[in-house]
């Protein structure tokens, strides 16, 4: 029994190491970029980390398209589409109507965003080219393929 303990506080050491690096690194980044506005007189904004898979309580909030300057961009673009029209879509429809709003972008992007979407959980592939996107915000029950 002894040992396992060792074994899990090596664990959690390890952890703990990394984890401080890469503390280390994100304020080796903060004081680079405090440093180059200082320079420049340019405020840069804030820096969002990355939000874990299915994390989704703690993602930043998203424009709504009357605070937005620009067209959405990737997921968030997808998701006001769907947001309007749950259900199933085509990727094709999907790309008709990034065309059709104005938001130009590359059938591929479009492409990358749904599949992140469906790793995500918040689709749900059903076939090649066509996804399901439910009514709910939530993601509970909605299992990618």
């Amino acid at each position: 029994m002894a040992e396992n303990g060792g074994a899990s506080l090596a664990v959690l050491d390890g952890e703990l190491a990394e984890l401080d690096m890469r503390r280390d690194a994100i304020l080796q980044i903060k004081e680079g970029i405090a440093k180059y506005e200082r320079a420049t007189g340019i405020h840069l904004g804030v820096i969002v980390a990355p939000v874990p898979n299915g994390d989704r309580a703690a993602a930043p909030s998203e424009p709504t398209p009357e605070t937005r300057s620009e067209p959405p961009r990737g997921r968030v673009a997808v998701r006001e589409i769907v947001r309007e029209r749950p259900g199933m879509w085509a990727l094709k429809d999907l790309i008709a109507e990034f065309d059709r709003r104005g938001w130009l972008v590359s059938p591929k992007a479009v492409e990358v965003a749904v599949h992140r979407l469906v790793n995500n959980g918040e689709a749900r592939r059903l076939r090649l080219g066509v996804y399901e996107f439910p009514a709910t915000t939530s993601t509970e029950g909605v299992q990618p393929c």
